[in-house]
């Protein structure tokens, strides 16, 4: 707990601070690719926190590329708030300014008393591996690849599709243009429809 959230963390028992994991990624080659100017860059994303954060919110960095937010006192709802601010302007800088893809990846928590932060990071960078991964296993396959590594799913939509367009549809239309059946009315007066 920071100081100054001992006030309003001791008078409600709780605090409402949230916590958020922001990974730029690719970040580490636009450093080596900028050389000189890697300080630079550097700065301009120091300056774009402090612009979009305020003074009551921790920065840190973890890496290069991947950085901590503490928002003290600040909900989920509005975390998710600022985190769309710092991707807006993280994604001027590195798209308009730089010419990269700014592929931003974060994670939001909630802190609670019981929240390990090296293990919520870890979590996180190996979520984020095995995404980019898949990411680009699939991006690699070729459509004979893509049809032998997912040819049971297939299969299985085709049965679906097979079982609710030749089967249940039909069935649920003959059942629904039936005509009404004659059944007796109450009280022994003739045939009532239903």
């Amino acid at each position: 707990m920071l100081p100054g959230e001992a006030g309003p963390h001791g008078r409600y028992q709780k605090s409402a601070s949230s916590l958020l994991i922001v990974s730029l990624a690719d970040l580490d080659q636009v450093y080596l690719e900028a050389g000189a100017r890697a300080e630079e860059i550097f700065g301009e994303l120091g300056q774009l926190f402090r612009a979009v954060l305020r003074d009551s919110d921790v920065l840190t960095a973890r890496s290069e590329s991947v950085f901590i937010i503490l928002l003290t006192e600040t909900d989920v709802v509005a975390a998710e708030r600022a985190l769309e601010r710092l991707r807006e302007r993280l994604t001027e800088l590195l798209e308009v300014n730089l010419g990269r893809d700014p592929n931003i990846k974060a994670q939001m928590l909630a802190v609670a008393e019981d929240l390990d932060l090296d293990d919520a990071v870890e979590r996180f960078l190996k979520t984020q591996l095995f995404l980019d991964d898949v990411r680009s296993f699939l991006e690699d396959l070729t459509w004979l690849e893509a049809l032998y590594y997912f040819w049971p799913f297939f299969l299985i939509d085709f049965f679906r599709y097979m079982l609710l367009e030749l089967v249940l549809v039909p069935a649920f239309l003959v059942a629904s243009a039936q005509p009404p059946r004659a059944r007796p009315a109450p009280g022994g007066a003739g045939p009532a429809f239903r």
